[in-house]
């Protein structure tokens, strides 16, 4: 069944082309933040607690060789915490940015406003659209989506979509920033989508 599209979901007009846009995810991001909060107060808590007796200070009886095994072993727990913080902080930042946040689809690419996580934008000449029935000879089988009727992968999913400037792919941030389920994103994005395609194609032809 394809999804209801989302009420806070918007088209508009910017320089004569069609703009859909879904607000970021502010709540996903808080909750994210709340994850990685917890982990990283435990490992600095643990660390306050390990590191608060020891002494550097070498002794008549003992020059401390202990003392500095220790520091020695806690410096990657130290790492770790240090970027549990880090993204426990960017994602509470996210839920908080005071300015519109969201991600940007139009004819020319999709455009990711995640304010302190900076701009990520990709033009749509060069990002590769793939739906899971696309997939089934390539090494990247699509999984069991690809046996699916192709209308219903085109109405509940969104395609796999690489481009040479993304560290990952693009569908798995769109769903990872914006907000709504898979169904939704896919119901309100999969227009542009399908624009990018034929614009493809008729590039190529």
């Amino acid at each position: 069944m394809s999804a209801k599209p989302l009420t806070n979901r918007t088209t508009l007009k910017n320089d004569s082309a069609a703009v859909t846009v879904l607000p970021v995810a502010r709540g996903r991001a808080f909750t994210r933040g709340l994850v990685w909060t917890v982990p990283a107060v435990l490992i600095a808590g643990t660390i306050f607690l390990v590191a608060r007796p020891l002494n550097f200070s070498p002794t008549g009886t003992s020059n401390r060789i202990v003392d500095y095994s220790i520091a020695l072993a806690l410096i990657p727990f130290a790492i770790v915490g240090i970027a549990m913080a880090i993204k426990a902080t960017s994602s509470l930042a996210l839920a908080f940015w005071p300015v519109r946040l969201g991600v940007f689809l139009t004819e020319h690419g999709v455009r990711m406003r995640l304010g302190p996580l900076g701009v990520k934008s990709f033009d749509a000449a060069r990002i590769n659209v793939r739906y899971p029935f696309e997939l089934i000879d390539e090494d990247d089988n699509g999984g069991f989506e690809a046996f699916l009727p192709e209308e219903e992968q085109m109405a509940e999913f969104l395609p796999r979509m690489l481009h040479p400037d993304a560290s990952e792919p693009i569908n798995r941030l769109i769903l990872k920033f914006s907000m709504g389920t898979e169904a939704e994103v896919a119901a309100a994005f999969g227009p542009m989508i399908q624009q990018w395609r034929s614009n493809q194609e008729a590039k190529r032809a």
